[in-house]
């Protein structure tokens, strides 16, 4: 198995046995609405990747055999046992798991995957990040008008 550290922030993985592996990392797990809003923000300007519903394209699928991915609820989780609701260019997902946390992942390469968890949040923040988008967006249009 190759383990890569990269970016503190960011962990690589490319088989299934990593809870041993979490340890030594720390995923980021954003607790603040504002904080999260601004990776959305950056994440679709800079990483060329806007999200989108998975109804968008429901050919897409999350099954990559038994690869994992690190959570914000402290457990790893295979891909494709997961829920996912929003998928990104180039491949990415937001998988919600069943402790209702929300995880950002990456899955890069072709021929051997490798997985990258960039960040996570609980659903309530990602609730109250959507809330606090659509309150800005309001106060630009009611702006606009004046």
């Amino acid at each position: 198995m190759k383990l890569g550290v990269t970016n503190p922030n960011v962990f690589v993985t490319e088989k299934v046995d990593v809870l041993s592996l979490f340890r030594g990392f720390k995923l980021k797990v954003i607790t603040e609405p504002k904080e999260l809003l601004k990776i959305r923000y950056d994440e679709q300007t800079i990483l060329s990747g806007w999200w989108h519903h998975r109804d968008k394209n429901p050919s897409i699928s999350s099954d990559y055999g038994e690869l994992t991915y690190q959570c914000g609820c402290e457990e790893s989780h295979i891909l494709r046992d997961t829920d996912f609701t929003f998928i990104a260019r180039p491949v990415k997902f937001l998988f919600h798991c069943s402790n209702n946390y929300l995880t950002s992942v990456r899955v890069k390469g072709l021929f051997t995957a490798k997985i990258i968890s960039n960040w996570s949040c609980t659903v309530e923040v990602f609730d109250k990040m959507e809330e606090l988008n659509r309150q800005m967006l309001e106060e630009m249009r009611n702006t606009g008008k004046e």
